[in-house]
């Protein structure tokens, strides 16, 4: 927590206000050069914050979802097909991944295990 408010306090010192950061680290945020009711805001902001779930091989669902929708804005690809043709990519790494950690597989003719 003292090397973020350190980093922090450093940057707005050299740069100026436009270099304040919201640390991940609660402890470090008071200590960081924010007015009183940024703070305040920033740690009512954290008390509503959930995290994602993430699982081996989740980077690229971003990765290639991102790829897709490049496509569709870009180039004008219909949304469907470009999602489509990323979706055997990323099920091909999810299952490498899965394996890497002897983790469970689940088939595409596999019943729902929930």
């Amino acid at each position: 927590e003292t090397a973020q408010a350190d980093y922090g306090n450093r940057m707005v010192a050299l740069i100026g206000p436009s270099a304040k950061y919201e640390a991940a680290n609660r402890n470090a945020i008071r200590n960081l050069s924010w007015t009183a009711s940024e703070r305040e805001a920033i740690e009512n902001q954290m008390q509503h914050m959930s995290s994602i779930v993430n699982y081996p091989g989740s980077y690229i669902m971003a990765r290639y979802m991102k790829f897709a929708f490049l496509e569709v804005v870009d180039d004008g690809t219909d949304s469907t097909e470009a999602l489509s043709q990323y979706i055997k990519t990323m099920n091909d790494e999810i299952r490498r991944k899965r394996e890497e950690f002897n983790l469970p597989i689940l088939e595409a003719n596999d019943p729902d295990p929930v």
